[in-house]
């Protein structure tokens, strides 16, 4: 009798560019095996950041180097 192939538990995040909100993780089993020249890492913790969000037109400033364009943070807005 035959040992099954280990696996591996992955889980992958999924995110639209355009859509962040969207965003979906997905768990799999893979199969734990290396292909020659590869390698399988274990990670115990990550981090993800969103700092390359690019800012959007409406809140960049104007062509002058003024700030006016910028939204003012320091009063609530109420719509």
């Amino acid at each position: 009798m035959s040992n099954p192939e280990p696996t591996l538990a992955v889980t992958r995040l999924f995110s639209r560019k355009d859509a962040l909100n969207e965003s979906r993780l997905e768990a799999a089993h893979e199969p734990a095996s290396a292909a020659p020249g590869e390698v399988l890492l274990r990670l115990d913790r990550f981090a993800l950041t969103t700092n390359n969000i690019p800012t959007p037109p409406s809140a960049r400033p104007c062509s002058t180097g003024s700030s006016s364009a910028l939204p003012n943070l320091s009063k609530p807005t109420h719509r």
